[in-house]
């Protein structure tokens, strides 16, 4: 499976799938990008919200897209 692997100061790591994303009731990109959603919105719209994305060994660790798409949700504890 294509994913990223994060890995903690701790040393400790997680891997999120390159899930695609949904946009009304279609799946886009499964399998080349992982687009997941922070907690965060962004504060001077609130239509947008924090995000982060991978695709092709490309990282944007900060970026903040519209909220209407369907992203992936990635609980940590």
């Amino acid at each position: 499976m294509r994913g990223y692997r994060v890995t903690g100061s701790n040393g400790h790591s997680l891997f999120l799938p390159a899930a695609g994303y949904f946009y009304g009731t279609s799946l886009n990109y499964a399998g080349s990008y992982g687009l997941y959603w922070s907690s965060s919105l962004y504060s001077s719209n609130p239509y947008l919200a924090y995000s982060m994305g991978f695709f092709s060994g490309y990282v944007n660790p900060q970026n903040f897209s519209n909220r209407c798409y369907g992203y992936t949700v990635r609980p940590v504890r």
